[in-house]
C-alpha cells in the first residue's frame, strides 16, 4: 500500500508541476511567435521608412544617370506599390490615414515629356468659389 501512496504523490506532483510551468514556458514562445500590433505597426513603419530612403536614392541614381528611364520607372511604381500597401496595413492598424496633411487629394498626370506631376482634384470649395467668382461677375455687368 506504501508503495500506491508513493507513486500517487509524484504523479500529483508532476502534474502540480506541469500545471505551473507550462503556462510560464510555453507563454514565453507563444509571445515571440505573436507579435503584438505596436512590434508589427513598428515593422511596417521601419519597412515604409527603408522604402522611402530607397526611392530617394533611386531618383538620385537615375539623375546622376546610373540606371536609365526604363528600370526607373519600373523600380519607382515597385516602391511606390509597396509604399501604398503598407500606408494601408498601417492604417488597418492606426484605424486613422498615415498622410492626414493634405486635404485635397491629388491626382497622377503626366509631363509632355512623360514625367510625372501631381495636380489637386477640385473640392467642394472650389466650386463654391466658382458660383461666388460667377454672381460677382453678374453683378458687376448688371
Amino acid at each position: 500500500m506504501t508503495v500506491f501512496w508513493i507513486l500517487a504523490t509524484i504523479v500529483t506532483i508532476l502534474g502540480l508541476l506541469a500545471f505551473i510551468l507550462a503556462p510560464v514556458v510555453l507563454g514565453a514562445r507563444l509571445a515571440w511567435a505573436r507579435p503584438t500590433d505596436e512590434s508589427e505597426l513598428d515593422r511596417h513603419l521601419d519597412e515604409k521608412a527603408r522604402l522611402l530612403r530607397g526611392l530617394k536614392d533611386l531618383e538620385q541614381e537615375q539623375a546622376s544617370g546610373l540606371i536609365d528611364e526604363p528600370e526607373y520607372k519600373q523600380a519607382r511604381q515597385d516602391y511606390l506599390g509597396r509604399a501604398a500597401d503598407l500606408n494601408r496595413k498601417i492604417t488597418a492598424i492606426t484605424g486613422t490615414p498615415e498622410d492626414d496633411a493634405d486635404p485635397a487629394p491629388a491626382t497622377a498626370t503626366s509631363e509632355p515629356d512623360g514625367s510625372p506631376t501631381t495636380t489637386p482634384t477640385k473640392t467642394d470649395g472650389d466650386a463654391e468659389t466658382k458660383a461666388d467668382a460667377e454672381t460677382t461677375d453678374a453683378e458687376k455687368s448688371s
